[in-house]
């Protein structure tokens, strides 16, 4: 607390003590207006860093969320499309045994066959239909069948010779 002062000997002392009165009664309440001051400042930083911290949580989850969103549709695209390819592949094969029964066409004319009857399947069934992809799977597919023919006539040579040196 701060002392009084005496203030000008010629007042009269009742007056003097109002005046030291008010004048302490200023001073002081002044300060706890500015103690309270800092006290109100100092709650709104912790509130600002508060609202700061809980801004930064929810703008990194939000970012999360919407990484996770986009790689799950592309996920979800891709495993569509990828269904799609193997039903169409899967109906490649009847075609392709089809064609190989023409035998008075060329192998451009059979693949055409093919990749027409592969385009009506997939739009019969509302399937997105990827050209390249197909005419790369047609290919791979005949060039197996091929492979399994060559093996195939040379099992049965082999094995027709081995029946004849028997006998």
């Amino acid at each position: 607390m701060k002392k009084l002062r005496l203030g000008n000997p010629t007042q009269k002392s009742g007056a003097r003590c109002v005046k030291n009165a008010v004048r302490l009664f200023r001073s002081t309440s002044m300060e706890r207006v500015r103690t309270r001051e800092k006290q109100i400042k100092g709650e709104h930083m912790e509130n600002l860093e508060i609202i700061i911290s809980l801004a930064g949580t929810i703008i990194g989850l939000t970012i999360t969320l919407l990484t996770f969103l986009i790689k799950f549709i592309r996920s979800k695209k891709a495993k569509r499309v990828a269904e799609q390819l193997i039903k169409v592949e899967n109906a490649i094969l009847p075609y392709i045994r089809e064609a190989e029964k023409f035998t008075n066409y060329s192998g451009a004319e059979k693949k055409a066959f093919v990749m027409t009857k592969a385009c009506k399947y997939a739009i019969d069934n509302r399937i997105a239909f990827d050209e390249k992809n197909v005419s790369e799977k047609v290919e791979e597919l005949v060039a197996l069948t091929k492979q399994v023919n060559v093996r195939n006539r040379a099992e049965t040579t082999t094995a027709g010779t081995s029946i004849n040196t028997w006998l």
